[in-house]
């Protein structure tokens, strides 16, 4: 079956975000396994190259990290053409879909957070056979929507034949529009470590990588105590690429990485330390000591789904905050057969799913 799929691309478009690029990836190779022949339908956002400039200028209010950006978002672009499969053109929005809309037998609005606005696309509203619509692991980025939202989202998720959500909070939000919706893995943990296209191992292994999103303050992630960590440890420290939040860091512990740059430091590190979902999720795919730090002020929604990603995996031990400290939570041992037990029964509820729907 031809099936095109509705995600993160317009994001990966104005950012460098790692896990809305690898969890197509993962999703496509999921499809692939099961003899499909999925694509990722390329709808864009109405935003101009030069307004896009001025944007990055603004937040990064620095030519060089500027610069490292746009290096940086090439490599995403190559790594596009190499390893996924998409549209023959992008799109611009869900009116230029309606008028050429693209062919498939189904179609897939997921994973990542598809329902956190009310992206028409994104719910598939160009598609006018709700019997070919699928949801899969879609995030609502929160654990409720206020009544607004709610009237208009509604009718529109009715309208498809199956939806599976990626946190347990969307079950009930769902429930409450009178859907029922499966509790289902983001496409990341569909496959494993080994599928992951990553660069060659650097040699270097004595290393703390961190991933953080959303910084609007250093002590919102307790960096000088992250930094007092590595140094205890006798780890180098490497914070990865982390969407505008650059100009906090040294220029000596900060890396702008490629997608398979990413995927290899996160093989190579010796543990991780991230307040981001994916973060977390990739620490628990290469079987790596982690912490996670719950993010704070505007952008604490987004804890909805890492608490629901611990919970899941029976490791909500691994969040550092309080009067914890660094090493403490960090030398907590992590039982992986458990964990793999865990994934393993969540696989084959996808599995089912798909079986259930024909694919």
């Amino acid at each position: 079956m031809k099936i095109g799929v509705i995600s993160s691309y317009a994001c990966v478009q104005v950012s460098n975000n790692y896990g809305a690029l690898l969890q197509y990836f993962a999703l496509q190779c999921y499809l692939l396994r099961r003899g499909h022949e999925p694509y990722w339908i390329r709808s864009v956002l109405p935003q101009s190259s030069l307004r896009l400039f001025a944007r990055h200028m603004k937040n990064y209010q620095s030519l060089r990290l500027v610069g490292a950006f746009y290096k940086c978002h090439k490599a995403f672009e190559d790594f596009q053409r190499r390893y996924l499969s998409v549209s023959y053109r992008e799109y611009h929005g869900n009116d230029d879909l309606c008028k050429d809309c693209p062919l498939a037998d189904f179609y897939i609005t997921g994973s990542d957070q598809v329902w956190g606005a009310d992206l028409k696309e994104n719910y598939l509203r160009f598609v006018t056979d709700h019997k070919k619509k699928i949801a899969y692991a879609a995030s609502f980025g929160r654990d409720q929507i206020d009544s607004i939202q709610m009237a208009t989202l509604t009718p529109w998720i009715r309208d498809f034949a199956h939806v599976s959500v990626r946190e347990a909070s969307g079950v009930d939000i769902c429930r409450s529009m009178g859907v029922d919706a499966l509790h289902l893995l983001d496409p990341t943990l569909l496959i494993d470590a080994d599928a992951y296209p990553r660069e060659k191992s650097s040699g270097r292994k004595n290393f703390l990588a961190c991933y953080f999103l959303n910084v609007t303050d250093i002590r919102s992630i307790r960096l000088d105590e992250i930094r007092k960590y590595a140094v205890d440890e006798e780890l180098e420290s490497l914070i990865m690429s982390c969407q505008y939040s650059e100009c906090f860091f040294n220029k000596s512990e900060l890396a702008m990485p490629s997608p398979e740059e990413w995927l290899r430091n996160y093989h190579d590190a010796k543990c991780i330390v991230t307040n981001t979902f994916h973060g977390t999720v990739f620490a628990i795919i290469f079987r790596k000591p982690f912490v996670t730090i719950l993010q704070s002020g505007a952008s604490s929604k987004q804890n909805t789904r890492i608490l629901s990603l611990l919970e899941m995996f029976g490791l909500q031990e691994r969040k550092w905050g309080g009067d914890s400290e660094l090493a403490d939570v960090m030398a907590k041992p992590i039982n992986w057969l458990d964990v793999e037990s865990r994934l393993e029964a969540y696989r084959r509820n996808t599995d089912r799913f798909f079986q259930n729907i024909g694919l």
